[in-house]
């Protein structure tokens, strides 16, 4: 198939043919407000802030720390690069920096483990225990 513009003539003529008709493509489609999740919205935005905000406070210095070599050994190796620099040679140094690169990113990628697993207790093991949001069959509890 032919590319025009690094896409496919038929995905073009379609996005064209969209464009002509005037359909509104901003919107998914029409959403119906229902007032009997305004709880179950509060209760999430206030279980969010609760944890969202001391987790930060607590996680974001160790992972600021955490990515520090990782950006320092990619703004060595971009430094040592020539100017300008149309491509980057994939040779020996360029995958020994890769695999550095990634052994660095090690840590980071634990303590990204860990945050995930905090929102996720938060966010699922909590409300399905207390019957809130009407988890595991149980009643919503107001």
């Amino acid at each position: 198939m032919r590319r025009m513009n690094g896409e496919h003539e038929h995905t073009n003529a379609h996005a064209h043919n969209i464009k002509s008709r005037g359909d509104d493509t901003t919107a998914d489609q029409p959403w119906k407000i229902d007032p009997t999740l305004a709880f179950n919205d509060s209760y999430v935005i206030l279980t969010s802030k609760v944890y969202l905000f001391p987790k930060l406070a607590l996680l974001w210095l160790p992972m600021f720390i955490l990515t520090l070599p990782y950006a320092a050994l990619a703004h060595t190796y971009g430094s040592c690069l020539p100017v300008p620099t149309d491509h980057v040679r994939r040779g020996v140094g360029f995958h020994a920096s890769l695999l550095v690169a990634r052994i660095l990113f090690i840590p980071a990628f634990v303590l990204g483990a860990v945050s995930l697993a905090i929102d996720s207790f938060f966010n699922y093991k909590i409300p399905l225990d207390r019957g809130i949001l009407g988890g595991a069959g149980a009643p919503l509890v107001f």
